[in-house]
């Protein structure tokens, strides 16, 4: 039999005690199942009323509408979770923005896309000469 070494545990085991993942080379996680069931575990213990929440918005819209819709008060509230789920919740400054400060950002950025379209291209023609060739 086929054997694995888990990347969480480092044990060896037999290929049978992994998850299938189809994009993985072998077709198989690199985790094991007991593993990836402690770690699961451990992210919904921790993450309880975050999931609590989703829940009843999933409810809440199952029961009054077909399907999952969230409206802009909703993606709001669950921005705001996730910005305090991860601890990044900043105080923004409100400060007027410079115009021409802003004018040349966005210049910049026209002319990075251009470049980018260019560069594309010119690979591509590359490619297609080598293939030809």
């Amino acid at each position: 039999m086929a054997t694995k070494v888990c990347t969480k545990c480092g044990e060896e085991k037999d290929i049978e005690e992994f998850g299938n993942r189809t994009s993985a080379k072998d077709g198989k996680r690199g985790k094991c199942k007991k593993c990836k069931q402690k770690e699961d575990s451990e992210y919904h213990s921790k993450n309880k009323e975050y999931r609590n929440f989703i829940r009843s918005v999933w409810n809440f819209n199952q029961s009054y509408m077909d399907g999952f819709e969230i409206n802009k008060e909703t993606k709001k509230i669950l921005k705001q979770i996730e910005k305090e789920k991860k601890g990044k919740i900043i105080e923004e400054k409100k400060s007027p923005i410079n115009i021409e400060k802003r004018k040349k950002e966005v210049l910049k950025r026209k002319k990075e896309r251009e470049y980018n379209k260019e560069y594309y291209y010119r690979k591509k023609a590359e490619k297609n000469k080598q293939n030809n060739a």
